[in-house]
């Protein structure tokens, strides 16, 4: 089983948080020290399907970026007398496949060990949630319309090469995808055709579109999920509200909430971090 370091996905870490985190795309040519197929490969996939096992939401497929119907890749299956609705069908899918279809396989880390040790390289390092997405995509398509993800990406390719156009970061963030007309973007601010092997960074908010080339295209999409200051502020009411230190949450007394907010006021946001991640409380 091989893992790719941190290194191989982001090069020389201080440049790397110095002048791409956040900030800008970064594509690192032939940056895996392994063959990318020793990851996860198209054979890896195939084995998977053929396993009669999976289903919706891990594995889904879509048509120019709209999600095909599950009733045209599943079927009801009975399994030790119990129903099953959804169970994929490999001979669907692949059908599907060749009329031009991308199949995507969402959470992949959760059917691979490879990909699972690789979700924590990222985890540990961002001290965020990461999750693999693979998309196997046919010759010559587009599997989905221009968009922006609201998670960083690191983009490994796998199999075959894919043609892709990045245009520049969105900013203020925005917490949800969006979707572009190709038109509405004007020219690209980078373009690169990834090879087995290659990484590509993309921060947050960066509107992008891919098209595989002359062969099949597999690549792997390592998001990291940040956790939003909200999110980590959310936790530290809620400790300091089960104190008891502040009465009764469920009553109204203006004393009690001049003092919580006056203990909020003098939060040491450094300190409370590192206490949240040393405790692991951390959403």
């Amino acid at each position: 089983m091989y893992t790719p370091t941190f290194a191989e996905l982001a090069g020389d870490e201080k440049q790397f948080f110095a002048h791409h985190f956040n900030q800008a795309p970064l594509l690192r040519r032939v940056a895996l020290s392994d063959d990318p197929r020793s990851v996860l490969s198209i054979a890896d996939l195939d084995g998977l399907l053929h396993l009669e096992a999976i289903r919706p939401p891990y594995l889904g497929v879509t048509v120019d970026g709209q999600a095909t119907p599950l009733a045209a890749y599943t079927a009801p299956v009975r399994v030790q007398g119990a129903m099953v609705a959804d169970v994929v069908v490999p001979q669907r899918v692949y059908e599907l496949f060749r009329t031009g279809a991308t199949v995507t396989w969402s959470s992949a880390e959760q059917l691979s060990p490879s990909l699972r040790a690789l979700t924590a390289v990222l985890a540990e390092r961002f001290s965020a949630r990461s999750s693999v997405t693979a998309f196997l995509t046919p010759a010559g398509r587009q599997g989905f319309s221009p968009h922006h993800d609201p998670i960083d990406v690191f983009v490994i390719q796998v199999e075959g090469t894919k043609h892709w156009k990045l245009w520049e970061t969105l900013a203020p963030r925005k917490e949800t995808f969006g979707h572009y007309r190709i038109e509405e973007l004007g020219e690209p601010a980078f373009e690169a055709v990834l090879e087995p092997g290659d990484v590509l960074y993309m921060p947050y908010n960066t509107p992008h579109v891919a098209v595989a080339e002359d062969r099949v295209s597999l690549h792997l999409s390592v998001s990291v999920q940040p956790r939003l200051w909200r999110d980590v502020l959310a936790v530290s009411v809620r400790r300091l509200l089960d104190s008891g230190e502040y009465g009764d949450a469920a009553r109204s007394d203006e004393a009690a909430l001049a003092r919580f907010a006056a203990r909020l006021d003098q939060l040491d946001a450094a300190a409370e971090l590192r206490r949240l991640i040393d405790r692991r409380e951390l959403p």
